[in-house]
């Protein structure tokens, strides 16, 4: 069996999947057999049934365990919830329902492992008191927060990895973080000590931004459903302020101030703070209008959770999908440089067409009778040709006629060259060649 590396021949471990792209996960995408799971597969229940239905069966087991939280501060309430700033009353949490999630994630068609993560998702709400209700008024402002993030992060719990950057959890934190993740979950720290057994945390410390192996192992396991969560939680309570910046602080009490006032890269409040301190800068995130969004989509939800709180099915399943808006911006732009491109190409074909470069096919002349050109200097003198054909006079009822033109190559010496352009043209019946007919025209415009 194996814990990292699989296919179809060779499965992982009984408690893995083995994803389309040959890795031992437990994550959704890589148990779904519809995604391509190779073995091992398991079913993945369907959130559907929360577009209409008011309840539905609670999936919360006894798969995981509580942890033991380290590093709680004085603020702490008397029964172990972090209380709320200013509140005078000791706050209670509400356990987060199966349709609730789904609502949070935008509805089943958003979100298809809504239910899969359900266990897991509740778990870290409740372990690091992000499902904490407020005092005043009815609602959960944590959980907005924390559901939002997630929701942005994961793409509607659809990812748990980021192959761009290794990132790994359910806020995709890059494998420079991952020591302080696996030293601060004591889960996570058992199940890297027990997988990976001929390295420790000092050893990890040190090599694991340079070594792309160690990555992609330490990643799989932290992707896991039941160490994935966590890992927001630990890190909005604590890792942020360790490794990123240690103003952000217990970003719990961000998450109290509701959705906040946005300063750029000045110390923003609420949940524009939160979102500094999960991607590190406002200035360069340009996901944070998603982020406002999702919080604000949420919101709608969370204010309503109370210990009686009875859900009422959402409309999200016959809202329309909008129109895109036409983007003139761009259609003005296309219009303006395809004007210019015209306008070019028929200025360059001008200046084509006056230097002689070029003859357009509908002025092109039909092959006409023989020229001789005879260079001569000084003055004009009729060649050898010219002479003969005068001495042949008016033969077959053919004219002679001799034109001289100016070479416009030059001559040598400084001197003016001309050439001598002789053309027989014959006419039928004895008629004239009339001046502006096709045959006495000599020099023709192109243009």
């Amino acid at each position: 069996m194996s814990t990292f590396q699989c296919s179809a021949t060779r499965p992982c471990r009984s408690d893995l999947c083995c994803s389309a792209d040959g890795y031992c996960s437990s994550t959704a995408a890589a148990c779904d057999r519809a995604a391509g799971c190779q073995s091992g597969c398991k079913s993945i229940p369907s959130p559907t049934a929360c577009q209409t239905q008011v309840t539905v069966p609670d999936f919360q087991s006894t798969l995981f365990n509580p942890i033991t939280r380290t590093g709680t501060t004085s603020v702490l309430a008397p029964n172990g919830v972090l209380r709320p700033a200013g509140a005078s009353c000791v706050p209670t949490n509400y356990a987060l329902k199966p349709c609730d999630l789904v609502d949070a994630m935008d509805g089943a068609a958003s979100c298809p492992y809504c239910l899969f993560y359900y266990d897991a998702v509740r778990e870290a709400l409740e372990a690091y008191d992000f499902a904490t209700l407020d005092c005043a008024p009815a609602g959960s402002k944590r959980a907005a927060a924390f559901l939002a993030q997630m929701r942005h992060e994961t793409g509607y719990l659809r990812t748990l990895y980021q192959p761009l950057d290794g990132g790994s959890g359910a806020f995709h934190v890059i494998p420079m973080h991952f020591p302080a993740l696996i030293a601060g979950i004591p889960r996570l720290a058992a199940a890297v000590a027990a997988e990976l057994p001929w390295t420790n945390l000092n050893e990890i410390a040190t090599s694991v931004t340079s070594n792309s192996t160690l990555q992609r192992m330490l990643g799989l396991i932290i992707q896991r459903p039941e160490h994935a969560f966590l890992t927001a939680g630990y890190w909005l309570t604590e890792a942020a302020a360790a490794r990123l910046d240690s103003r952000c602080g217990d970003l719990r009490v961000r998450a109290d101030e509701g959705i906040g006032v946005y300063n750029g890269e000045d110390r923003s409040t609420g949940y524009y703070e939160i979102s500094r301190c999960i991607f590190g800068s406002l200035r360069d995130d340009y996901g944070l209008t998603q982020r406002v969004q999702a919080y604000k989509d949420i919101a709608k939800y969370t204010t309503q959770y109370s210990s009686s709180y009875v859900r009422t099915p959402p409309a999200y399943a016959t809202t329309p999908t909008p129109t895109p808006a036409v983007d003139w911006t761009t259609l003005g732009i296309v219009i303006g440089v395809t004007i210019i491109a015209v306008f070019l190409a028929d200025r360059l074909s001008r200046y084509l067409r006056r230097t002689g470069r070029i003859r357009p096919f509908w002025l092109k002349r039909a092959p006409g009778p023989a020229t001789a050109t005879v260079p001569v200097h000084g003055k004009s003198k009729v060649g050898a040709e010219v002479a003969g054909m005068q001495k042949s006079g008016k033969r077959d009822g053919a004219r002679t006629e001799s034109r001289t033109e100016l070479n416009p190559m030059g001559g040598g010496g400084g001197k003016s060259q001309e050439a001598l352009s002789v053309r027989t043209s014959p006419t039928l019946g004895g008629e004239k060649n009339m001046p502006g007919s096709r045959s006495s025209r000599h020099c023709e415009s192109w243009i």
